[in-house]
């Protein structure tokens, strides 16, 4: 056996071993697992602009709740008309319960519960400065303590007195009341009207749906994605004067995607026609079109089981963009 011949035996073995390693390890690690895991969130790419785990918390949190809201207006001339619109599509919608997690119309008894329960919940974390530094003097505290009982024999209190022995400063109602001046303060339009948010401008009324899309809901593939089926529901009533206007994140990153994916469609099949005849005309053989193909998949299959392995799912635009290293690689090294 020669110097040469050994060497090419030890780095195959060698290439094969690694592998197979990795495709046994993989194998075994989808055991232990709930499978193959992809993550189609882009904001999951972006670094965190804090280093403080609480504030990350928060910010996932916020950026999710942002990420996965839609806002539905359904506008006419007539308020009525309006009303009746958003009301037929709110039940066309209402029952999707796969892409939405919750979706409203009404501003009813539920929803003020809800938000009664989290002032509740976090009346010590929502206190303004102002308050925090009054809370803490015993001047602040007497004054507090009169302020609270005027409040509750006013009979003008924004809240009930259910937890008062929990809440002896009454924070709730001071919560409420600094909750509904930052909704003012916000400058929204909206304003409850017939039992809707609603509001006028230029000449029509806008009734306001509101939704939170599901994880399967707010995913970038287009079969999955809510946002095609909210487009397929609405607009077929967009007649006799009615209009709907779209908005949210989804909406934006769902057209973005979809244009994206449309356009690296086109490119990818030109240039995979480009190469295979490119190929042909040069070796005119299919052999060497087929070990390209094979070293390809072999590549993007290996890279995405370690990567993967490590990380315990795999994102979509990382994949993406690996695929197109590698399919770039192959091009050059081809050239």
């Amino acid at each position: 056996m020669t110097k040469k011949n050994f060497s090419n035996k030890f780095y195959f073995l060698l290439w094969s071993f690694f592998h197979l390693a990795i495709i046994a390890a993989f194998a075994v690690s989808l055991f232990f697992t709930k499978g193959i895991n992809f993550d189609a969130d882009y904001t999951n790419m972006l670094p965190s602009t804090t280093s403080s785990k609480a504030l990350q918390i928060a910010e996932k949190s916020i950026s999710a709740s942002t990420n996965s809201s839609v806002f539905i207006l359904a506008g006419h001339k007539d308020f009525k008309m309006a009303k009746s619109a958003a009301e037929e599509a709110y039940s066309l919608l209402k029952n999707e319960k796969s892409k939405f997690e919750e979706i409203f119309l009404y501003s009813d008894y539920t929803t003020l519960e809800k938000i009664k329960d989290f002032l509740g919940k976090y009346r010590f974390n929502l206190l303004d400065k102002e308050f925090q530094q009054q809370i803490l003097s015993p001047e602040g505290c007497s004054f507090l303590a009169e302020e609270t009982l005027s409040s509750i024999f006013s009979g003008f209190s924004f809240s009930s007195l259910d937890n008062i022995e929990e809440d002896p400063f009454f924070l709730d109602d001071k919560n409420t009341a600094l909750y509904l001046s930052k909704i003012s303060d916000a400058g929204t339009r909206m304003t409850a009207k017939d039992g809707v948010l609603a509001s006028e401008y230029d000449g029509k009324w806008y009734v306001m749906i509101r939704g939170k899309l599901t994880e399967e809901g707010a995913h970038l593939d287009s079969k999955k994605n809510a946002v095609p089926l909210i487009y397929e529901k609405c607009l077929p009533l967009e007649k006799d004067g009615v209009s709907f206007v779209f908005y949210g994140t989804p909406f934006h990153s769902y057209k973005s995607s979809s244009s994206a994916y449309r356009e690296i469609s086109v490119i990818s099949i030109v240039s995979l026609l480009t190469v295979t005849l490119l190929l042909y005309f040069v070796f005119r053989s299919t052999l060497p079109i087929a070990l390209s193909v094979l070293s390809i998949i072999l590549s993007i299959g290996i890279s995405f089981m370690a990567t993967h392995l490590i990380f315990g799912k795999i994102y979509m635009i990382a994949l993406v963009f690996g695929t197109s290293l590698i399919g770039s690689s192959i091009d050059y090294s081809l050239h």
